[in-house]
């Protein structure tokens, strides 16, 4: 069977493979897939990054306070916004003329990453915090009711809950190919074991 992608094939040396990510080409190195997920790892793909946006969605903006918040020296917390501001998420705003001063706000397209946020801290309460006990809840102000992230099927709203539920289309791909992908994932979950 013909593999469908080769990267030994496509990418002869490390240095070729590093042009074509920093031109836009957006593959997976293990599995040769473009995907959107690897792009993402590779912006905020460290703890501190993650963090920073974490806090931002909490409402934190000014670097000192991310700096007290976090306990993350200065250099790396300077390093790590400018990398959120590069990519557009985070903007730097001007809050004071004398001195100048500025704060550090999330764009729309930052904004939009407090799913993540929510996500992740949802499975970290739930697997992670000590006895099950989270360090801090978010609840909708409209109603005072806790927030859950959800996977949501768009066309019929009916909550997602599996991989089981979900099919995989690859753009391009060949339907052999899209078959081969969808046929690899266990419907079946395997009980946590704490033993």
């Amino acid at each position: 069977m013909k593999k469908w992608f080769d990267p030994e094939e496509h990418f002869r040396t490390v240095r070729d493979m590093e042009a074509s990510l920093s031109e836009g080409a957006n593959l997976d190195g293990k599995t040769g897939i473009a995907s959107s997920v690897s792009e993402v790892v590779n912006v905020l793909g460290d703890t501190w990054s993650i963090l920073i946006i974490r806090d931002a969605c909490m409402g934190v903006s000014r670097f000192d306070d991310f700096q007290r918040h976090l306990g993350v020296a200065r250099n790396v917390l300077s390093n790590r916004i400018k990398k959120l501001i590069s990519v557009g998420i985070l903007a730097r705003v001007a809050y004071s003329e004398k001195p100048l001063r500025y704060e550090y706000r999330l764009t729309e397209k930052g904004s939009e990453l407090w799913v993540l946020i929510a996500v992740l801290r949802q499975w970290g309460d739930r697997w992670i915090a000590p006895e099950g006990k989270a360090p801090f809840s978010v609840s909708h102000k409209g109603c005072g009711g806790t927030l859950n992230a959800k996977v949501e099927c768009n066309s019929c709203s009916t909550d997602v809950k599996f991989l089981d539920e979900m099919a995989w289309s690859f753009v391009g791909e060949s339907a052999e190919e899209e078959a081969f992908w969808n046929s690899r994932r266990s419907n079946e979950l395997i009980e946590d074991s704490t033993d």
